[in-house]
C-alpha cells in the first residue's frame, strides 16, 4: 500500500477469533529495542483476558450484569480492509474499574500493519474509539506513549491531543513515558468531518 494514501476501513468491535491476528499486528507493528518479551507478555496476557472475558459474559444481558456488578471496563476495536481482513486495532479503558464513574478513560496500545502505516489506518480507529468513550460519557480520554514512537505523537497531536504529564525511567533509566490527553467535552460532529476529511 502506498505510504501516505488513505485506506477505506471498517471499523467494529473486536471479537475472540480476532486475538491471533492482533497478537500477529503487535509483533510486527512494535519492532524496537525498548518493547521487551516482559511487555509483549503483559500485552498479550491482558489481551486474552480482554476476549476470555467477552465469552464469558456475552451471554448476559445488562440487567444481569448490573445485578452481579460486572462491567466489562475495556473494549477493542479492530479495523479491516475491505476484504474483511483485520489490519489494525485500538482499546479503551475506564481509568478507574473500582466502579467510580469520574469520566476519565485511557487509551490502550494501538497497532496497525507496518505496510498500511501512513494510510490513516491508526487515525480512524482511534476516532472510533474516542466516539465511544463519549457515546460512554467518558470526559477526558488519556494515553501513555514512548518517546521513540514519532508517528504516534504525530497522530495523537493531530488528533487534539496534549501531552500532559511525563513519568520518568518508565521503561528504563533515561526512557520515560510521555502522556497525552485530549479534552471530550468541547468534540461535535465538526471534529469527526474535520479530521476525517484530513490526512
Amino acid at each position: 500500500m502506498e505510504r501516505g494514501k488513505t485506506l477505506e476501513v471498517r471499523i467494529r468491535e473486536a471479537k475472540p477469533e480476532d486475538y491471533t491476528k492482533i497478537k500477529e499486528i503487535s509483533r510486527r507493528a512494535f519492532v524496537h529495542e525498548l518493547i521487551t518479551e516482559i511487555e509483549y507478555g503483559s500485552m498479550e496476557f491482558q489481551l486474552g483476558e480482554y476476549f476470555e472475558n467477552i465469552k464469558k459474559y456475552s451471554t448476559w444481558d445488562v440487567g444481569e450484569a448490573c445485578r452481579k456488578k460486572v462491567f466489562l471496563s475495556q473494549k477493542i476495536f479492530v479495523a479491516e480492509d475491505r476484504n474483511g481482513e483485520v489490519i489494525g486495532y485500538t482499546g479503551i479503558e475506564r481509568q478507574n474499574t473500582d466502579g467510580r464513574a469520574d469520566g476519565a478513560f485511557w487509551l490502550n496500545w494501538t497497532a496497525v500493519e507496518p505496510r498500511y502505516q501512513g494510510c490513516c489506518v491508526g487515525k480512524k480507529v482511534i476516532l472510533e474509539a474516542i466516539r465511544q468513550v463519549k457515546a460512554l460519557g467518558g470526559l477526558t480520554l488519556n494515553v501513555k506513549t514512548s518517546p521513540f514512537l514519532d508517528s504516534a505523537h504525530k497522530t495523537y497531536e493531530r488528533l487534539g491531543f496534549k501531552i500532559t504529564g511525563r513519568i520518568p525511567n518508565y521503561y528504563e533509566k533515561g526512557c520515560d513515558v510521555i502522556i497525552y490527553s485530549l479534552d471530550l467535552t468541547s468534540i461535535d460532529q465538526e471534529y469527526y468531518k474535520k479530521l476525517l476529511g484530513k490526512k
